[in-house]
């Protein structure tokens, strides 16, 4: 935020949006650009959709799913989803030096509708396990490589830009 010309965060959980909301409130006027909150889910089309969050780890949450119900107690909320293309589109970003995803499981069913921002983006930084892991085959095919591993994260260059 300090260093960026844009910053667009994309979050569907309501409560942590007003937490997004007020980390922004609290770091403006500390230099850096505009930011702009999208309170979506990132999708494969615009609809609207449930996503499951266990309530006994809801605020910062790694276990939210648009995909399965969770096990155990869970809150669900309908929210409104999108593709990344369309988000950024509607926003008029030419280009992408960093995209940072953590859509907790969904990147697969969600792919298709970020591949026009995919080819636009520098740098990748994203949170890939179990059948997300496929992903990188669609990444290499675009001319991402490969670059740092950390558990699940993972850090791309598209050597096309």
């Amino acid at each position: 935020m300090k260093k960026a010309d844009l910053v667009v965060a994309i979050e569907p959980l309501p409560l942590n949006f007003k937490v997004l909301q007020v980390n922004v409130e609290l770091n403006s006027g500390v230099g850096g650009g505009d930011v702009i909150l999208i309170n979506k889910a990132v999708a494969k089309e615009r609809k609207e959709t449930r996503i499951c969050v266990p309530v006994e780890n809801y605020i910062g949450t790694a276990r939210a799913t648009l995909a399965t119900v969770p096990k155990g107690r869970y809150l669900s909320y309908t929210v409104s989803a999108d593709t990344l293309d369309n988000l950024l589109d509607g926003l008029g970003v030419e280009r992408v030096d960093l995209l940072k995803i953590d859509i907790e499981g969904y990147v697969l069913e969600s792919i298709s509708g970020m591949m026009e921002t995919l080819k636009k983006t520098r740098w990748l930084f994203i949170e890939l396990s179990g059948r997300d892991i496929s992903v990188i085959r669609i990444l290499k095919n675009l001319n991402f490589s490969l670059r740092a591993r950390h558990g699940y994260n993972f850090l791309f260059k598209n050597e096309s830009i």
